[in-house]
């Protein structure tokens, strides 16, 4: 497994847009509460990235591909 640091000092900017992050959502089975909890973000938050409001912050994008590929394993609280 990689750690959630190695993701986030990765220094590739790949955009991530409200469809993607969505679909991961809802591979993971997240809620936007969930989600929000997890991230550490306000459900209003997800839920402006999710209807493509506001852009999706490169280090959130980073973490959730690294969880959508097996490459971070999140243990919930």
């Amino acid at each position: 497994m990689t750690d959630v640091t190695d993701v986030l000092l990765d220094t590739r900017q790949i955009e991530m847009d409200a469809r993607e992050f969505s679909d991961i959502l809802a591979i993971q089975s997240w809620t936007q509460g969930t989600a929000a909890r997890i991230l550490g973000v306000s459900i209003r938050t997800v839920n402006a990235w999710a209807n493509g409001r506001t852009p999706i912050p490169h280090s959130v994008a980073k973490v959730l591909r690294a969880v959508n590929h097996g490459r971070v394993t999140w243990i919930p609280e």
